[in-house]
């Protein structure tokens, strides 16, 4: 029995050690690449945090072998157009075939350009920077990526690391002398979370409504004999599509 508690012992403080490397090796590598996530945001309108998280996930936090021997942050795939350096992982070339850049700065706007200039993206150029949710399930519903979480672990990421910070950032140029120092200034608006803000409403004068499947503003309105564009006001809502799940402040 003794034996059996010092091997959980050890091996919880092993799990804790491995977790621990492995935020300082992510920590790491966003301090490094977040001034070149958000000037690619500034020139195309890409969330910096997408950026970031997707960059976090697909070369392991930069440990990856495509990104240390490729500089291939975001597992780009060659293509039929594609007439730069190719890499093999393992250098077996029956694997699937990975586009290879000179640096980082390459990789990452090469991601930008695959981004805009396919036809499959171009809706989610219509959302903000700030609006990183819904270029994650955006992303997810046209098909990047296989996996039916990965939204979800988008987000988790960008929560983790605070990344949703630097949508809202700028980058203010000084030059002293010969040099140029860039730095970066966070101007993210100080807004009360929905959730603080339901709970200071008077319960009294609104109803929360979870939209149900099939359902819409018309059918919640006609519920609550309230009109759409109240239901509207109260949400900030910019048109009247509503996905499953959401919830409605609805007022009396």
């Amino acid at each position: 029995m003794r034996k059996f508690l010092l091997l959980c012992y050890f091996l919880s403080i092993s799990i804790i050690a491995l977790s621990q490397k492995k935020q300082s090796t992510a920590s790491t590598y966003i301090e490094k690449y977040k001034m070149l996530a958000i000037s690619e945001m500034k020139k195309t309108g890409i969330p910096a945090s997408i950026t970031l998280a997707q960059a976090l996930r697909e070369s392991a936090n930069g440990t990856s072998q495509l990104a240390l021997k490729a500089n291939n942050h975001f597992g780009v795939k060659c293509t039929r157009n594609w007439s730069g350096k190719r890499f093999h992982r393992n250098g077996n070339k029956k694997n699937s075939c990975f586009r290879k850049y000179e640096n980082a700065e390459e990789a990452y706007a090469d991601r930008s350009s695959f981004l805009t200039k396919n036809k499959q993206y171009a809706f989610l150029f219509n959302y903000k920077p700030t609006q990183y949710k819904k270029w994650a399930y955006g992303l997810q519903r046209s098909g990047y990526a296989r996996s039916k979480s990965y939204a979800s672990h988008l987000l988790r990421t960008i929560t983790m690391y605070n990344l949703h910070q630097y949508d809202y950032a700028v980058l203010d140029t000084i030059k002293r002398n010969d040099s140029t120092i860039i730095n970066i200034i966070i101007n993210k608006p100080e807004v009360e979370p929905i959730e603080e803000k339901l709970a200071n409403v008077n319960t009294s004068t609104v109803i929360r409504h979870k939209v149900k499947q099939g359902q819409s503003l018309y059918s919640i309105s006609r519920k609550y004999k309230v009109s759409v564009d109240k239901i509207k006001k109260a949400n900030k809502l910019k048109s009247n599509l509503i996905k499953p799940g959401k919830v409605l402040v609805i007022p009396k």
